[in-house]
């Protein structure tokens, strides 16, 4: 998958660096999915986002970028 080739890259990269660009795809992802009225492709292409999201960062960064969103709505 494409997006996991890109979370390789970022793998070797600071920390910093590493959750922005974890958190730019958890929005995108989010923002994706909470579309008024989503077709089964774009909820389909959210889902693979968050799954590689979640196959390729690290357990201490995925706590850094997700602690924000809880209780936001």
């Amino acid at each position: 998958m494409l997006l996991g080739s890109c979370f390789e890259l970022i793998h070797s990269r600071e920390l910093d660096f590493k959750v922005e660009q974890y958190k730019k795809i958890l929005d995108e992802a989010e923002r994706t999915l909470n579309k008024p009225a989503p077709s089964q492709d774009v909820i389909h292409g959210g889902l693979l986002a968050l799954q590689s999201l979640l196959n390729h960062s690290e357990m201490v960064s995925l706590a850094v970028v997700l602690q924000p969103t809880f209780g936001r709505r």
